[in-house]
Formats: structure tokens, C-alpha cells, sequence
């Protein structure tokens, strides 16, 4: 199990010293969200420092206010040219994967099926242009939360079997879900799952630090031990500290050798 973290974790520090705070903390890899790379990114100097402190990157793309599947053309339009410039971002860094967050549902005039086809649209638009970049898309399933409609399996499926044969993935967020029973069933029902999300919730608080919340992580870290794939440690408002304190915890319980 490769084990990262999210550089939105220590958002507002510079990225350079967040790539070099990760690397010597001991993580595997950074999965960089692309907003924090400014207005003038230098996609070769965060790919030298990666390189350097031994980490594998990962991408996260740009999300907050745009939405995918809004009924507004324009607005979706912009939503689509900002991901496509996530994407090139993420191509340049050498990421591995790149986490898009599915469109939101904006006025109760037009029902969930409305906005499930204009997501179609836009998911194959994202991927064909991912494909031809040799960037993979990785869809998160999004938390039971009002306006969002990506929230199940059920959900995630309609919208990967309509895009086929282009190819997407799913990021599973442990802290979306209610419980680590909820976990295991998402995971199996969800076979195109290459990236989680790891952090926790306590009620309605989203992102909790990954050891103090409702869910139990101890299971579910358990299981993604034999998984091949790229566990990103999530929170918000986190600490040096409780970060590095985190990855010790999870080494310790999985027998890890720890940094």
C-alpha cells in the first residue's frame, strides 16, 4: 500500500514546503491539488522536488466553483476548460492518476436525470481528452450532501458504463461514506476503484483527522493492506504534527516499516 497525502492538508504553506515536509515525514507520494500550484505554475521544479524527497504524485483538479453538469452553458463550458487545463497540469507533473469531482445538481426546476445526462457528456468530453494526453481519470463518489447526486455506487456505475469504452476510474472517499461496513460494500461494488481518499467524520464534520471520528479505520486499513493501490491522507486544518503522527499510527498497525 502506497501511502500520501493531500497538499490541501497544509493549504495556505508554499508547495515546495509542503513537497519537502511530506518526503521527510516518510510518505510515499503527494497528490497535489492543481489550485495550489498558483497562477504561474512551474510544473518541472514540483516534479524535481517530488524526485528529489522520493515521492510519487498524484493530482487532484481543480474544483471549487465550477460545476461539470451546471445547466448553465457557460458556466459548464468554463467548468470543462478548467479541468482539461487540470489534466495538462497533471500531465506535466508525470502524476500518476487525476481525481475530477463530478457536477452538482443546481436548481430543483430540473431533475437528477437532467443533470446525470449532462455529466455524461461532460465525463466523456474529460476522458476522451484525458486519453489522448495519457492521463487517467479517476471520478470521486462524492458525500450524501445536498445537491450532490454522485453519492452510490448505483450512481457511479450508470455514469462509467455510459462513457465506455473510455476509460475512468473512481477515488473512494472513506470520510463520503458512514461507516467502514459502507466502505467495504462501496469497494466491492465499485471493481474501477484506483485511488482512496482516507480521512474521517464525526456526524455531518467532513475530513476529520484519519484516527478520530466515526468510522472505524483500523478495519478498513486492515483490508486495503493487500490492495495494490495509492492511499491519500486527507484532512482539513491539519498539523505537521497529526500528519506525521498519522502515517507512524498506520505503519505501526499495518507493521510498516516506520521513517
Amino acid at each position: 500500500m502506497k501511502i500520501a497525502m493531500s497538499s490541501v492538508c497544509l493549504w495556505g504553506t508554499e508547495l515546495s514546503e509542503i513537497i519537502h515536509f511530506a518526503g521527510s515525514a516518510g510518505f510515499d507520494g503527494l497528490e497535489v491539488w492543481i489550485e495550489q500550484l498558483g497562477s504561474k505554475p512551474d510544473t518541472a521544479l514540483v516534479r524535481y522536488l517530488a524526485e528529489d524527497q522520493g515521492l510519487s504524485l498524484f493530482a487532484h483538479a481543480a474544483s471549487w466553483d465550477l460545476n461539470l453538469c451546471s445547466h448553465n452553458n457557460a458556466l459548464r463550458n468554463t467548468s470543462l476548460g478548467e479541468t482539461k487545463r487540470s489534466i495538462d497540469l497533471a500531465r506535466e507533473l508525470e502524476a500518476e492518476n487525476i481525481t475530477i469531482h463530478p457536477g452538482r445538481m443546481g436548481s430543483p426546476v430540473f431533475d437528477k436525470a437532467f443533470y446525470l445526462g449532462l455529466m455524461t457528456e461532460s465525463l466523456a468530453e474529460i476522458c476522451r481528452y484525458a486519453s489522448e494526453t495519457g492521463m487517467t481519470v479517476s471520478l470521486e463518489l462524492m458525500e450524501k450532501i445536498r445537491r450532490e447526486f454522485v453519492t452510490n455506487p448505483e450512481v457511479m456505475n450508470i455514469l462509467l458504463n455510459a462513457v465506455s469504452p473510455l476509460a475512468c476510474a473512481v477515488t473512494l472517499d472513506s470520510a463520503h461514506l458512514d461507516s467502514a461496513e459502507m466502505f467495504f460494500e462501496y469497494f466491492s461494488a465499485l471493481p474501477l476503484t484506483d485511488k482512496i481518499h482516507l480521512s474521517n467524520r464525526q456526524g455531518d464534520n467532513y475530513h476529520t483527522p484519519v484516527f478520530s471520528g466515526d468510522i472505524n479505520m483500523i478495519r478498513i486499513l486492515e483490508m486495503l493492506e493487500g490492495k495494490n493501490l495509492p492511499v491519500v491522507i486527507e484532512g482539513t486544518g491539519s498539523s505537521r504534527e497529526e500528519l506525521a503522527w498519522t502515517l507512524r499510527h498506520i505503519r505501526s498497525l499495518l507493521k510498516q516499516k516506520v521513517a
